[in-house]
């Protein structure tokens, strides 16, 4: 993990670095929340209920130039329950995004998120096997993800463009039976405008990742190497709609090391060809956005000793009642399946449904109420040791304050 804080603080020091001395933009909030879970440890038996009050400030330091537009924001939030004791504490998330343009045709950025949290009630949606069902009662149970990307873009001519870029991923497990992931990619990609309607694009990329098993533990690790070839489309179909295709076969080679006490002959390889995938479809009316997509990638461990082939759908609606109500409505369906099968058993496979809900209403130009619930249900094939956490329901009203801008 270290070399994940050391890649946010280069990017946030190579960030601050080319911000400018003209004016920026210091937006300052604050949300405090009263509401419920009913399943507060995750566990397949003996649940918890319990309500919970959070408070969850927020800071952003941003500007937005026609050559420089940065945004660095952190959010910590501290939670306590009304009747667990022993289990309250701060979760902290972080991001930035940067966006240089040295000259009219190039284009330099990078852009990094850091998140520090508990597995208690943040459950990962982008790592649906976690949390496992048997959590203890401590907040010293966390997770740690950080991720940066630093990309190059130069327009050859009015209608051709190149990209090139490098990332990287880590996922930091604070517990031993949950396997630890970390990820290098590099790729490059072309974009050519057929028509002021139309681009259509080819790209490649190659990644290697880690996922890293304690022999103390007797847990397998894993090594994965994916090369990804794509072709993509982007169309406007009317002025109000626009789809957005990209698909292509990915192939994949899977080295498995065992821990000492396995005798020879359980390390493994495997070959094997897959695709992947993203499309979207976004649509949009005069109050109202909706957009569905769907995409199909290589994704980490979620606390196994493999890689995962995931799939997700995501359905997102936005509406504006008024001047003063917004809706925010989302369902999702998310199928993770173990790209090799660890040891002698099976591949896990895991598949999520979810729904949630936000209504918001201002009642000033500085304080909104929102309203938000979200409901989760799961479930998991190939693993013995896997208990069904049931119907997972989670809800809470908000009341937000944002201060005026500090200009500086």
């Amino acid at each position: 993990m270290r070399r994940a804080h050391l890649c946010a603080v280069l990017g946030f020091g190579l960030m601050l670095a080319t911000a400018s001395s003209e004016a920026r933009e210091l937006a300052l909030s604050a949300d405090f929340r009263v509401g419920g879970d009913n399943n507060i440890f995750r566990t397949g038996s003996n649940r918890v209920a319990d309500g919970f009050i959070e408070i969850s400030p927020r800071a952003s330091v941003r500007e937005s130039r026609s050559t420089l537009n940065y945004d660095f924001d952190y959010r910590p939030t501290y939670e306590a329950f009304v009747d667990t004791s022993g289990v309250d504490g701060f979760d902290h998330q972080a991001g930035a995004d940067l966006t240089w343009r040295p000259t009219p045709i190039d284009t330099l950025g990078f852009v990094s998120n850091y998140r520090n949290y508990r597995t208690l009630r943040f459950g990962d949606e982008s790592s649906p096997l976690d949390p496992v069902p048997d959590l203890e009662q401590s907040d010293r149970l966390r997770i740690q993800r950080a991720d940066a990307r630093v990309f190059y873009s130069r327009m050859l001519t009015s209608t051709f463009s190149v990209q090139t870029s490098l990332s990287f991923d880590d996922v930091d497990y604070d517990r031993g039976r949950n396997v630890d992931s970390r990820a290098f990619t590099g790729g490059i990609g072309m974009q050519y405008a057929v028509s002021p309607k139309t681009t259509i694009g080819l790209s490649g990329s190659a990644r290697r990742r880690r996922n890293r098993g304690l022999d103390s533990l007797n847990q397998f690790s894993t090594r994965t190497d994916i090369v990804d070839v794509a072709a993509s489309i982007q169309r406007s179909l009317s002025p109000t709609m626009d789809v957005s295709i990209q698909a292509g076969p990915s192939f994949i080679r899977t080295k498995q090391e065992a821990p000492p006490i396995f005798p020879p002959g359980f390390d493994s390889k495997d070959r094997t060809v897959s695709f992947f995938a993203y499309a979207d479809l976004e649509k949009r009316w005069r109050r109202s956005t909706a957009d569905l997509s769907y995409t199909r990638s290589e994704s980490d461990s979620g606390g196994t000793s493999s890689s995962s082939i995931v799939d997700v759908v995501v359905l997102k609606v936005d509406h504006r009642f008024d001047q003063r109500w917004s809706l925010h409505a989302e369902a999702s369906w998310n199928r993770r399946k173990e790209i090799v099968a660890v040891g002698a058993s099976r591949r896990v496979k895991f598949t999520q449904y979810s729904a949630s809900f936000l209504v918001s209403r201002k009642i000033s130009r500085q304080l909104s109420v929102v309203g938000h619930y979200s409901y989760r249900t799961q479930d998991q094939s190939g693993s013995s040791n896997f208990n069904s956490i049931g119907d997972l329901h989670l809800g809470f009203l908000s009341l937000r304050y944002t201060f005026d801008p500090i200009v500086f």
